[in-house]
């Protein structure tokens, strides 16, 4: 039934308009809502917006009737998708069984799976225990920083052993077919490789290797009966002193080369303050020893690793020394005889090591480890004796700050922290969405500011006291280290910072003014490891990773 004041005529008349020429514009009048009451039942002409108040209960089947009127062909999509029922907007959908059944499996159409007839609900306690014995039979996750070997990383892709109770029914084949992407000969065929796989072990780590020396020289003694420790008064200079009290110049000539490694070298470490011994870790899994002054000949070469050297550490007097290796193994070597003193063995790798610098704790060091750990050790004990464990990647880097009191790590989880030494909580921890991972990292001799080797090709600069913030003034640019851990260090006296280049360029910078004052073209690939003399005025040494030789620069 139509009101009194609109008619079908009135359509017909503004149709009538403007036919004898174009319609530039037109508008849709749409009809008046109406309104059942309950008590004469009449139509009432709504033509408010601000009308907002019923007057009685309106039944739910009169509030949900479709709109009076013509469609509006200016609704959006979602002023079309009104609700359809009392609690939202509801669309058939046609669902195989197989698909239904995977996502609601409650009730008896999988027989086999549940144990209940066709069309009733299963046994709610039933349906538990059965998805314990599930997950029972699911492989374990892993361990996620191991790739490959026991224990590998699987996690959400962990497949199960059983796979019977997972199979349909004969009933479902049919629409199973429609949604799994791989067909059972391919299925077969997987699990005989994963057979194959599981039966043959990726990784076998080799057998301890027997550890030992090889001394070259003719004699250890001199006919004073001093052993090469012994600091030498005949370099022409005094090599007792207080390193950085000398005034440091850049080097700018190859005066020597020491060959011995057969592989790359990763790391280069001088004798605590005389430096008149060369400490070189290589890939062929061997450490050397080399004399600086005199005749500078190799010394001992230390046999025990069965992998590359990832780094090396002198304790504070240089009477011995940490080498760490891809073997998963530390160990604590003497400088002087070449005796293995202690072996340390964690089942993970460790990527760095430090020995303590506290003249109170001479005999402890901590270890960054790839399981995202740091590890304090002590070397009158054979295990660990404490564990840092915040960060959430593999630890690259540990620097000692406050004379040992405190230390920084960084990580590949692209972050700082800093810990009370003997506390495993970070007093600071200093990440940020546009850092990069920080693999190196350098105090300065004066002990307040740390140079941080992003990977973003740049040098940043942090205090090391008090809140440790990042100085935004000072960074050093002009070189390429993308992809790889290139050491980074300062001159003894501070005024120049040093870095290894991917083109195999020594990097020098003015402390001050952060400009790049000097490339050398060092080595035909990446410069791995620099290390500055701590008593000479311009005397670095550099290796790198591609070939077995070390430079002596002047």
């Amino acid at each position: 039934m139509l009101i009194p004041e609109y008619s079908s005529d009135s359509e017909d008349q503004d149709a009538s308009l403007n036919t004898s020429g174009p319609v530039s514009s037109f508008a849709i009048n749409a009809a008046p809502t109406v309104i059942e009451t309950s008590n004469n039942r009449d139509l009432i002409s709504r033509s408010e917006s601000n009308f907002k108040e019923l007057s009685h209960n309106v039944p739910i089947d009169k509030m949900h009737k479709p709109l009076y009127g013509p469609a509006n062909p200016y609704l959006t999509r979602n002023q079309e998708s009104q609700k359809n029922t009392i609690t939202g907007y509801v669309e058939r959908e046609n669902v195989s069984n197989a698909v239904f059944n995977q996502e609601f499996n409650s009730y008896g159409k999988r027989k086999t799976q549940f144990g209940e007839s066709e069309g009733e609900p299963a046994d709610p306690s039933t349906l538990r225990e059965l998805r314990k014995e599930i997950k029972k039979s699911r492989k374990a996750a892993g361990d996620p920083s191991i790739l490959e070997g026991e224990n590998t990383y699987r996690g959400p892709w962990a497949k199960y052993d059983d796979k019977s109770q997972l199979s349909p029914s004969s009933e479902e084949l049919e629409d199973v077919e429609e949604i799994v992407e791989y067909t059972n000969e391919d299925q077969e065929k997987a699990d005989k490789e994963d057979a194959t796989v599981s039966a043959t072990p990726i990784y076998e780590e080799k057998p301890e290797v027997k550890e030992y020396s090889t001394f070259h020289k003719d004699s250890l003694y001199d006919y004073q009966n001093r052993t090469y420790l012994h600091v030498p008064t005949d370099a022409g200079l005094s090599l007792t002193g207080t390193p950085g009290e000398q005034v440091c110049y850049l080097p700018k000539k190859h005066i020597h080369t020491w060959k011995g490694h057969t592989k790359g070298i990763s790391c280069l470490r001088f004798l605590p303050t005389s430096g008149h011994l060369l400490l070189s870790g290589s890939l062929d899994s061997e450490v050397k020893i080399w004399d600086v002054y005199h005749d500078r000949s190799l010394l001992r070469t230390f046999h025990g690793h069965s992998k590359p050297i990832r780094d090396l550490s002198f304790n504070q007097s240089g009477s011995s020394f940490l080498s760490a290796s891809f073997d998963k193994t530390i160990k604590l070597w003497d400088t002087e005889t070449g005796k293995c003193q202690q072996r340390f063995a964690t089942g993970k790798q460790a990527h760095c090591v430090r020995f303590q610098v506290d003249p109170e704790r001479p005999y402890e060091f901590l270890a960054g480890m790839s399981d995202k750990k740091i590890l304090q050790f002590d070397t009158r004990a054979p295990d660990s004796v404490q564990s840092y464990s915040h960060h959430l990647g593999a630890v690259n880097s540990i620097t000692y700050l406050e004379n040992g009191k405190r230390f920084v790590t960084t990580s590949d989880d692209s972050s700082m922290r800093f810990w009370e030494y003997g506390t495993p909580i970070p007093i600071k921890y200093v990440a940020d969405i546009g850092m990069h991972s920080m693999p190196r990292v350098a105090l300065r001799p004066n002990g307040k500011a740390l140079a941080c080797q992003s990977l973003d090709n740049c040098i940043y600069v942090y205090s090391a006291v008090e809140k440790y913030r990042q100085n935004k003034k000072k960074s050093f640019r002009g070189f390429n280290c993308s992809g790889y851990s290139l050491e980074v260090g300062f001159s003894p006296d501070g005024r120049f910072v040093y870095s290894g280049d991917s083109s195999g360029n020594a990097c020098f910078w003015d402390w001050k003014t952060c400009k790049l004052l000097s490339k050398l073209p060092a080595h035909n690939g990446p410069l791995q490891s620099m290390a500055f003399h701590p008593q000479e005025t311009s005397k670095v040494a550099t290796s790198s990773i591609l070939d077995g030789v070390i430079k002596y620069w002047d």
